[in-house]
């Protein structure tokens, strides 16, 4: 039987899927939503989709269905779709991207929201500004104040002495330095050979010279190490904002050292138990209790918080069918991934960026506050519901005749599927990719704000015993992730109809992750079939930029009850780092009962004359076999 992955023009969906990857948002709208981590190329499933020869109502299957990609081009081709994931955070999303409102219904709704909330705390961002007169701020930056252990004076935690260029026009050569010793904000030329503070006349460093290199900490006074002071209570001062203002009819966003009262109200109002909560421990949360927060609430400036659990309550008060509430909702809670000292700022390229962005959290010395009301900028609460109606208008194009009967979503672990057997055509999927992203961990944040926006408690606390992704805070080590995907492809392959085939994109850096799908899979009764890589990453990412991470997936097509031979290489290998997924396709192909020693020699055999590697293979007592 001809492979799927053979009828495909690989060349085409590559220079697709470049474009895609780099405005994902104009080519699918509801992918706005919500954030999910790692979501495939829309032109990629929708070309693994098109060439299976299914015919409408056939059914397609996604046991790790995240960020809906499957989902949604499958519906898109007229396809029935069965969705589970364990994680309730992206069910919500996915749902609510699929229900049935009207674009004209929202858009109302969300004008009356808007004027609602901005009722009542709009104030809370209004300020003077000594230039233009009223203005609205718009992003408030943040040091972090530490005291020395030796000296006992207050030093500030800058990351780099650039905080900002002043614009983001080619020819800017302005920019805005923070200076450590006395935390005063000096406007200075980029190109200066020796700026200096405004204030003090302390030097600044070279812009793209890192002031704190990990967590070394050195006290420009008494040049005394403090390295113990992540682990204190975070102190905070503001030392910049952006303002929007109007001159002469005209508007102007410019930043200003001149603060004025931008620190808002000093205490927090009545927090919710969820928010109360303490931050567990964990691989990703750690970064976060080292960083000196220990509740969830701590992330947050009083001003913002404030606005958030307003704009939650405003939006239960108001009269809407549930999936016009469930979209208010859910923009509330999306802009709660943009806490006031989390989020971090491109110096360069003057923008913020989410506390959750390049799938990790990172605790800096400079922290920026959106406001969520603001008419512009990113994050804010009209920019995620003007996403909203976009989403919406994509669902009416749809049409609203069958797609509720065509879609199940179910949260809760695959390892139990609610289908009968045999009842699914095809499967599309990317199981985790090993332990690169903590999806549980990085989704607390949501679900505890899901929490307090719905007003609803067991739904949004899931067991994660069962997720797939390693994590020795959770007692998963790498034998049990494989004993989670074995038993999620078992069930996989029982609901699979006997032609049917099952088509994964995956990529590791760790050999481990590698092996672990291998066995699973073979244990399952599958057998690689075909292999092809694809373009999938934005490779002019800055997190991507002088990395050697994966800008490609491998796509492994499998098929049950077939013999026990080599696979077909069905794209082309140009690249080291396209050879080097084949390479690891044929290896786990392979690897059937064979121990870890003897797969890993052989992998590392077919690596050897490649001269950039991604794929870390650990040594044999660092590996669990």
């Amino acid at each position: 039987m001809q492979p799927i992955l053979s009828r495909i023009n690989w060349r085409i969906v590559n220079r697709r899927t470049r474009l895609e990857v780099r405005n994902r948002e104009v080519h699918c709208p509801p992918i706005s939503l919500f954030r999910w981590w790692a979501r495939r190329p829309h032109s990629l499933v929708a070309s693994l989709l098109s060439n299976s020869g299914l015919a409408g109502g056939s059914v397609v299957g996604d046991p790790f269905s995240g960020g809906g990609t499957v989902t949604l081009e499958a519906l898109r081709l007229g396809l029935r779709v069965y969705a589970q994931d364990i994680n309730p955070w992206p069910v919500w999303g996915l749902k609510t991207a699929l229900d049935e409102v009207s674009s004209l219904d929202l858009r109302r709704a969300v004008d009356r929201f808007l004027a609602a909330v901005r009722q009542k705390v709009n104030s809370s961002y209004k300020a003077e500004c000594g230039s233009h007169g009223k203005s609205e701020i718009l992003n408030t930056f943040r040091v972090r104040v530490c005291r020395c252990k030796r000296c006992r004076r207050n030093f500030y935690l800058f990351p780099y002495s650039l905080i900002t260029l002043a614009s983001r026009a080619r020819d800017e050569h302005c920019g805005y330095f923070g200076c450590r010793k006395c935390g005063a904000v000096s406007r200075c030329k980029v190109s200066a050979v020796r700026p200096r503070c405004h204030s003090c006349g302390h030097s600044f460093s070279s812009p793209r010279k890192p002031l704190v290199v990990g967590r070394k900490i050195v006290c420009p006074h008494c040049h005394c190490s403090n390295a113990s002071q992540w682990k204190s209570t975070a102190r905070w001062k503001a030392v910049l904002v952006q303002r929007r203002c109007r001159s002469n009819g005209r508007e102007q966003v410019h930043f200003d050292a001149d603060v004025g009262s931008a620190d808002g109200p000093r205490k927090y109002a009545q927090i919710p138990a969820a928010l109360a909560r303490a931050i567990p421990d964990g691989r990703e949360t750690k970064t976060l209790r080292r960083g000196g927060f220990r509740r969830w609430c701590d992330l947050y400036p009083p001003r913002q918080l404030s606005v958030l659990m307003k704009a939650a309550e405003v939006c239960r008060d108001l009269r809407l069918s549930p999936p016009l509430q469930n979209r208010l909702l859910l923009a509330v809670v999306g802009a709660a991934e943009m806490p006031g000292f989390l989020c971090r700022w491109d110096r360069f390229h003057p923008k913020i960026f989410e506390a959750l962005a390049n799938h990790r959290f990172a605790v800096t010395g400079l922290a920026v506050e959106p406001n969520f009301l603001a008419s512009r900028g990113r994050g804010t609460l009209e920019r995620r519901l003007n996403a909203s109606i976009r989403a919406a208008e994509w669902r009416e194009k749809l049409g609203t005749e069958g797609v509720g009967e065509a879609v199940t979503i179910v949260c809760g672990s695959s390892e139990k599927q609610l289908m009968r057997s045999g009842s699914v055509d095809l499967v599309v999927t990317d199981p985790p990719y090993f332990d690169s992203v903590q999806y549980g961990e990085l989704s607390a944040l949501l679900l505890v704000w899901a929490e307090v926006a719905t007003g609803k408690k067991r739904q949004w606390q899931p067991d994660w015993k069962d997720e797939a992704v390693p994590n020795p805070i959770r007692g998963i080590d790498p034998k049990r992730h494989e004993q989670i995907l074995a038993r999620i492809f078992s069930e996989t392959a029982r609901v699979l109809s006997n032609g049917g085939v099952l088509l994964l994109t995956y990529h590791s850096t760790n050999f481990q992750g590698w092996l672990s799908v291998g066995r699973a899979l073979r244990a399952a009764g599958f057998r690689i079939a075909a292999l092809a890589t694809a373009h999938s990453e934005n490779e002019t990412d800055h997190a991507k930029r002088g990395r050697r991470s994966f800008r490609c997936d491998l796509v492994i097509e499998c098929r049950k009850r077939m013999e026990d031979r080599a696979p077909q290489v069905v794209s082309s290998m140009r690249t080291a780092e396209q050879r080097e997924l084949i390479a690891a396709g044929r290896t786990i192909a392979r690897c059937g009962r064979k121990g870890y020693k003897d797969v890993a020699a052989e992998f590392l055999r077919l690596q050897s004359r490649l001269q950039t590697r991604r794929i870390h293979v650990p040594r044999i007592r660092d590996a669990q076999d």
